[in-house]
């Protein structure tokens, strides 16, 4: 199985410094935490018991899941030959027998409309490419994107359809280690008499909680805001955007195309292959003709 890698100079240069910051940011808290000698974390470290062990795997798999979001490719468009693209319009022009799908815009003829083309076509004018269906282009990256998600800084990268089952797995097990963190740094803090010394003992913990929770929260309800848009065939682009997208823009009654039913959304999310592309044009024909 042959997965690219997301290897723009550009991003990578951003993205380097995200998630160096996203990994001493971690490690720092989890340090902190560490060595702590009123903190759960310390005494199960000492003891050598199974708690420590747990979340330690916990940590590893979540920093895991992180990286593999952050560096494979999203599902990036080959760039097309615009020589290529203008020859095959003209072939597809000039054969009345064409299939109409097959036909392209070229970058000689972007001033022809999109109705020449088929609903479910479209042509960058960046990339000077078609774009299939569900895809978009994102200008943080500069490249088009397969069923695209959205852009996270946090990744440094987009997210798209190799990599967003990744995503929803980091922001799962990233929101089981963040309220785990919250728990041992709230029972790490101790109590004293006066402020001055509560503040000696506690104050990095305290900001340490106050990071972590406040992450919890955040990292918990982008959970399930994905979980939701996996369950029901969505991305956050076409439901944030439904009303500007061609495709999507005149269905009636504000229905998803892409909806194969709760069980078979989240089977083909979590069990796809990362090395190929879903057929999106040939499920949004099939559902559209069949008036669902």
């Amino acid at each position: 199985m042959n997965l690219k890698w997301c290897c723009c100079s550009r991003i990578c240069k951003l993205g380097n410094a995200v998630r160096l910051f996203h990994f001493l940011l971690t490690f720092f808290i989890f340090y902190l935490l560490l060595t702590n000698s009123n903190s759960e974390l310390y005494k199960a470290w000492k003891s050598h018991s199974a708690y420590f062990i747990c979340l330690v795997v916990l940590l590893s798999f979540s920093l895991l899941l992180y990286l593999v979001a952050s560096l494979l490719d999203p599902g990036y468009q080959p760039k097309m030959d615009p020589a290529l693209i203008a020859e095959q319009f003209s072939q597809a022009s000039l054969d009345p027998s064409a299939d109409s799908t097959a036909l392209d815009i070229s970058p000689s003829t972007s001033s022809l409309t999109q109705d020449a083309l088929p609903l479910s076509s479209g042509y960058c004018r960046v990339c000077r490419h078609p774009q299939p269906l569900r895809t978009k282009h994102c200008y943080q990256c500069g490249r088009c994107v397969r069923r695209f998600d959205h852009h996270c800084p946090w990744l440094g990268n987009c997210v798209g359809e190799r990599n967003h089952k990744f995503f929803w797995l980091f922001l799962g097990c990233k929101t089981a280690l963040l309220s785990w963190g919250v728990w041992i740094a709230w029972t790490t803090i101790t109590g004293s008499r006066d402020t001055l010394s509560w503040l000696r003992l506690n104050l990095l913990v305290f900001l340490s909680l106050l990071v972590v929770f406040m992450s919890a929260i955040i990292v918990g309800l982008l959970f399930l805001y994905h979980s939701y848009l996996m369950v029901s065939g969505q991305t956050t682009w076409e439901q944030a955007s439904r009303h500007r997208i061609d495709y999507l823009k005149d269905l009636q009654d504000m229905s998803n195309p892409f909806d194969e039913g709760c069980c078979c959304n989240i089977a083909r999310f979590v069990f796809s292959c990362c090395s190929w592309f879903r057929d999106w044009e040939q499920v949004y024909d099939a559902r559209t003709k069949s008036g669902v």
